[in-house]
């Protein structure tokens, strides 16, 4: 495929190219074997997408990209090589995606999952100090263990992280995945009001204050994302053989 422009053409090759050494390459073909993936399954599973969600797909697809009548559309499929057929083949997915996604995540599979990874939904609310010495980070800590110093103000006055130290250190809830296995299992083990650490990143050394720590339930924001990781680790088994290329 060629395209024209006033100097000259770019061709189908030249975006390949572009497309291999800017790095994007690899997430569109990802994007191109879900795809193909989803209608499969669909087909295994006769799951269909109605007229009516085929309909909206299209229109969605249809304001984004600003193809606001018939004949602007058309034009836009012609200009590209492109079919009515193309472009209804796309939007399918979109209908498709969702419902391959529900048959893929039953109740039971949710529940079996969620018991097996419970600890990935906890939940630590922290706030934080980044020094540049451990000699430092070892007197904060005395000084708030032992002189009753507030954490939140030595964050303020000492804390080397610009993305928390105006608001006193204070970072909000986070993952056990936030941090390193080493430094995680000092946090989720801490009691409220524990400081622990100081530990190092780099060069620089890290205090975290443990304000609440809450174990994971299944919450509707919980099971969303339960869904979404068996969902992404279906499509995965796809991928973890490789891409090879085909002359």
């Amino acid at each position: 495929m060629e395209f024209k422009y006033a100097r000259g053409s770019v061709t189908s090759e030249d975006l390949i190219g572009l497309l291999v050494f800017s790095g994007r390459m690899d997430a569109l073909l990802k994007e191109a074997i879900e795809r193909r993936e989803v209608r499969r399954k669909a087909m295994e599973l006769d799951i269909r997408a109605s007229d009516e969600e085929l309909q909206a797909a299209a229109d969605r697809l249809r304001k984004e990209l600003g193809l606001v009548r018939a004949d602007v559309t058309m034009a836009f499929l012609t200009g590209f090589g492109l079919t009515v057929e193309d472009l209804q083949e796309y939007c399918e997915f979109e209908a498709l995606r969702e419902k391959v996604r529900e048959r893929l995540t039953p109740e039971a599979k949710i529940n079996e999952y969620f018991l097996n990874y419970r600890a990935d939904f906890d939940r630590a609310t922290i706030s934080i100090i980044t020094v540049d010495s451990e000699e430092l980070a070892r007197e904060l800590i005395m000084r708030v263990v032992e002189d009753g110093e507030d954490f939140h103000e030595l964050a303020s006055e000492y804390s080397l992280d610009e993305g928390t130290r105006e608001n006193g250190g204070r970072v909000g809830a986070v993952p056990r995945s936030a941090y390193s296995p080493e430094v995680s299992a000092k946090i989720f083990n801490a009691d409220p009001g524990d400081v622990v650490g100081p530990f190092s990143l780099g060069d620089r050394s890290l205090l975290i204050l443990v304000e609440k720590v809450e174990k994971g339930g299944l919450t509707d924001e919980a099971r969303t994302a339960v869904r979404d990781r068996i969902y992404q680790d279906w499509l995965h088994a796809f991928l973890r053989a490789g891409i090879s290329v085909a002359s």
